[in-house]
């Protein structure tokens, strides 16, 4: 057992004290994009069926740091008793794909970070990017939840992954509308420029309205064919994040590989990795109307 297993197998045993059997406290591993994993505790009470995951990682440095183990847990339970949900949730909901079908969208993830991640999920190759499917639902008390679409839902449901692509083509600009904006802009609002030149910006940031896996709006109808229109030239698209996209109009100097350099960096140094979207760089050719890997 490793020092970090012992740490959460002390504070899981501490955590059940302080509640009895009103609750079973757990620790699970979850996996996020690119195949990281973290670990997190759960307090689930025996008359509901949810609770809120408090990552472990963090609160193992602070045990690290000299944190003694007794305010750890007088902190998970802090975080707990302010985001536990009375009751529960019925998800019940997600088994008729009538009325779940129109909260279908996509995301935008890397194919060789995911590939044990995929094997469970229906998806769609782009590039050297895969489109995956979640559901995103508003909930009065949790906010905003994405449910990730795997295969046993689809053969619940009797759907294959084109109808899935369908629905999200159609539902992810509605529900996820895009937001293009010139990195001149954006460096002002953050108050690191007073002022844009008169100059035409050189880079431009397109997400969705939450800038979360906003990526995927590379997928959305059109927008790439009306950027290009609107600069009167091709362009190259720099993958930042799996949360937003740099596109930028070509001109005399640019070049792709000085880019893929540029990508490569920042995804080492300045995004997390669990963040990273490819280290690829890609370029939208106007006559062709299409977007290709460079």
């Amino acid at each position: 057992m490793t020092a970090f297993q012992r740490f959460t197998d002390k504070l899981r045993k501490a955590v059940s004290k302080r509640y009895g059997e009103t609750c079973l406290v757990e620790v699970n591993e979850i996996e996020k994009n690119n195949g990281v994993v973290y670990h997190g505790i759960t307090i689930k009470r025996k008359d509901s069926n949810i609770s809120p995951t408090i990552y472990l990682e963090k609160l193992y440095q602070e045990y690290e740091d000299g944190v003694p183990l007794g305010d750890i847990l007088e902190k998970v339970i802090q975080i707990y008793e302010d985001h536990k949900i009375e009751g529960g949730i019925d998800l019940q909901f997600l088994l008729d794909f009538e009325k779940i079908k129109e909260k279908i969208v996509f995301r935008l993830i890397h194919y060789e970070n995911n590939r044990e991640m995929l094997s469970e999920v229906p998806y769609v190759r782009f590039l050297d990017m895969a489109v995956i499917f979640y559901c995103s639902i508003a909930h009065e008390t949790l906010g905003n939840i994405a449910i990730v679409i795997k295969k046993n839902i689809c053969r619940i449901w009797g759907i294959e992954k084109e109808e899935l692509l369908l629905l999200a083509g159609r539902n992810t600009p509605v529900l996820l509308p895009f937001t293009l904006r010139s990195m001149e802009q954006i460096m002002e609002e953050l108050g690191h420029i007073s002022c844009v030149s008169g100059k035409e910006p050189c880079m431009y940031v397109l997400t969705n309205s939450r800038k979360m896996f906003g990526a995927a709006c590379l997928l959305y109808p059109d927008v790439l064919k009306h950027f290009a229109q609107a600069a009167d030239k091709s362009f190259y698209v720099l993958p930042s994040s799996v949360h937003e996209v740099i596109l930028v109009p070509e001109r005399k100097g640019f070049c792709g590989e000085a880019f893929r350099q540029i990508v490569k960096e920042m995804n080492g140094e300045q995004v997390e990795w669990e963040e990273v979207l490819s280290d690829s760089v890609y370029y939208y050719d106007r006559e062709k109307g299409k977007l290709e890997k460079i």
